[in-house]
């Protein structure tokens, strides 16, 4: 099974993979045969920006419930 992954200098994508293979399946094989966790970092990523976005949301979520009157007790005076 082949996987080419090239990028040109405009930064243009160029693949190939064999047939009946996904790029997933090339990674998940180079990650069992060479024992690295190429998705952790990943993941731990996206989980950060999660919880960052889960933040700015309740705290959007709140100023709105104050503009409209509700949730006054967490106004600062």
């Amino acid at each position: 099974r082949v996987s080419i992954i090239m990028f040109s200098s405009s930064n243009k994508l160029h693949e190939f993979i064999s047939p009946n293979t996904t790029t997933k399946e090339i990674i998940d094989l180079y990650q069992t045969v060479s024992d690295v966790d190429v998705w952790s970092a990943h993941y731990e990523r996206m989980q950060e920006t999660k919880r960052k976005l889960l933040e700015t949301n309740r705290k959007l979520r709140t100023q709105i419930k104050q503009r409209l009157g509700e949730c006054l007790d967490e106004l600062d005076i």
